[in-house]
């Protein structure tokens, strides 16, 4: 073996030296948990037996009435859910970013402020929003009723929870989506506004004519991942609803960790679920790509 050929197995051992912590924990932390969530899944497992029992609790999620019922209404939940959430998001973000854009007074002040509440952790959040929402203790219900009107029930009523869990998601994503869509429109180059101003188009137009269509990549990113994280929503419906009132907050990710541990005690169809819920989030991950290249070219 030349002197050459020496040196360029060395770069090369040197490379996968680099690659091969994280292959280590893409393989320990991704692959394994997924081969075994499959695994699983094949079985009848209730954390003190295991039974090979081939694809039966597939079938059950897709054959039986009140399970294929549960599992389907929980995928209706958080289409609401998103229906209801991704536009506020959109709406909020992009509208903070554009202020912290136009050489606001202590930019830099806001933009710190807006992104406290993504270090807040997601079970304090619950703890202190329940405090808020609560039917007896809510310090928004003694203001409603210290000016004679009634108390709202945000987190008792099948109309106010989704509603109430979307305030709460959407007010602690702000930071981050501030932060995307205020690095978003910084990479816009400045000839544009330039020239639009000497064509005399108002600030508003050059928003929608400018900022929008330059921001589409950077929306389409965040829309797919509102959406897979509407699929795993768990934490504030966990700590909040606990799925209710009605089931009309239950969520895939609830369903799952409910079947798995809390009602059914049936881990290995709580598995199928999580496989199932796996390839939608696959899928939806697969055709946002494509949009979001097809928008980009």
């Amino acid at each position: 073996m030349t002197s050459r050929q020496i040196r360029l197995l060395k770069k090369d051992l040197l490379g996968w030296a680099f690659c091969l912590v994280p292959i280590v924990i893409f393989i320990v932390f991704i692959v394994v948990p997924l081969v075994m969530a499959f695994y699983i899944s094949l079985t009848d497992y209730n954390l003190l037996r295991m039974e090979f029992v081939g694809f039966k609790n597939y079938v059950d999620i897709f054959s039986t009435p009140s399970i294929r019922r549960s599992f389907f209404m929980s995928f209706v939940n958080v289409l609401v859910y998103t229906a209801m959430s991704l536009p506020i998001s959109l709406v909020v973000n992009v509208g903070i970013a554009a202020l912290l854009q136009n050489n606001l007074r202590g930019a830099k002040v806001y933009r710190v402020l807006y992104y406290l509440p993504a270090l807040t952790g997601s079970v304090a959040m619950a703890m202190i929003w329940s405090w808020f929402f609560h039917a007896a203790y809510s310090p928004i219900n003694a203001l409603l009723n210290l000016i004679g009107l009634p108390s709202i029930p945000f987190l008792e009523s099948r109309w106010t929870a989704m509603p109430t869990l979307v305030f709460m998601t959407v007010w602690s994503g702000v930071g981050g989506g501030v932060v995307m869509y205020s690095a978003a429109m910084q990479t816009i180059p400045g000839e544009y506004y330039e020239a639009a101003k000497m064509d005399g188009a108002s600030n508003l137009r050059q928003f929608f004519t400018i900022t929008v269509p330059m921001l589409m990549p950077t929306i389409f990113f965040t829309t797919t991942m509102g959406i897979i994280g509407s699929l795993q929503l768990f934490d504030p419906v966990y700590l909040l609803t606990n799925g209710g009132p009605e089931g009309t907050t239950e969520t895939p990710a609830w369903k799952i960790y409910m079947v798995s541990f809390e009602t059914a005690n049936e881990a290995g169809q709580g598995s199928a679920m999580a496989v199932c819920l796996f390839f939608v989030v696959m899928i939806v991950t697969v055709v946002f790509q494509k949009i979001t290249k097809e928008q980009v070219v």
